[in-house]
């Protein structure tokens, strides 16, 4: 499978509207979550459903892992080099994803202050390692 590099700057937009529209507020729910460290989407995976936010917490957690994910198989897809992680077969589920990142964020306090994409990446190269 090849990249097709003449879709970047269209990809890029669609990715900047996209980060754009996760910072902002909805007109329902006045709430921002701002990622910027590990612990910050950690902080937004842990919510539990008794929290006022955990609807827009959760859905921002999973958004925010689900997005990093598809950059990481662009990537390989346009590298030859292989990615940082690979998924099992079978595949984790979201869920089990989000609980494990969290159960590790905890466990790696080193992590919690570094770019919530790079904590990520080190999590998925220690939890699905490719062989």
């Amino acid at each position: 499978m090849t990249f097709d590099r003449s879709c970047r700057p269209a990809g890029l937009a669609a990715a900047a509207v996209l980060a754009f529209a996760a910072s902002t507020a909805s007109a329902e729910e006045d709430v921002r979550f701002m990622i910027t460290t590990t612990s910050d989407l950690a902080g937004l995976c842990a919510e539990t459903p008794e929290s006022l936010n955990y609807a827009a917490a959760i859905h921002m957690c999973h958004g925010y892992i689900v997005g990093v994910h598809q950059l990481h198989t662009a990537a390989i897809a346009a590298s030859e080099t292989g990615g940082i992680y690979c998924v099992p077969d079978p595949a984790p589920s979201r869920n089990q994803v989000v609980s494990d990142f969290v159960g590790w964020v905890a466990a790696n306090e080193d992590a919690a202050a570094v770019p919530a994409v790079e904590g990520l990446m080190r999590f998925a190269a220690q939890a699905y390692p490719c062989n």
